[in-house]
Parts: structure tokens; sequence; C-alpha cells
């Protein structure tokens, strides 16, 4: 699914000259073999894999407190958002 949208907005990118996604998307997957994905997709196509990952104006602050969390639950994780 991530790598289908990000060549979605990669041919938008390179063929019409335009950005007509001009937004970062952050994809949430859950598959029953490999468990839990998360994808950012930016604007011209590129896309991540990642265990915690923000965009936008905070992002490096809200990077560096993800990176000190480490691997946690989501249930961790949503106790950590709502205490930032």
């Amino acid at each position: 699914m991530a790598h289908r949208l990000s060549q979605y907005k990669a041919a938008h990118t390179r063929y019409s000259n335009l950005r007509p996604f001009g937004i970062n998307t952050l994809l949430a997957i859950y598959d029953d073999t490999t468990g839990p994905k998360l994808h950012l997709i930016e604007p011209s196509g590129a896309s991540q894999g990642y265990y915690g990952c923000a965009f936008g104006k905070g992002k490096t602050i809200a990077r560096t407190e993800i990176e000190k969390l480490g691997k946690i639950t989501c249930r961790k994780a949503v106790n950590e958002l709502v205490r930032m």
C-alpha cells in the first residue's frame, strides 16, 4: 500500500511537473504476518518506514523525544503523547 501510494505521488511529480499532493502522508499499516508498520510518504513520492515519526513545524524536537523512547507499546505511546 505504501509503495503504491508513493509511486502514485512520484508519477504526478515526475510527469506533470506539479506537486498536487503538497502534503506528507503518515500511513499506519497492520499485517498479521509482520505486525504494525509506519511509513512516511513525502510529496515527492519518497517513502521510508519508521518505528516512530514526526513531521511539520516541531519535527526536530518531536523526533528527539521519540528517539529517547525507543520501541514501546501502543498503550505506552499514547500515554507519552498525552504527557507531551
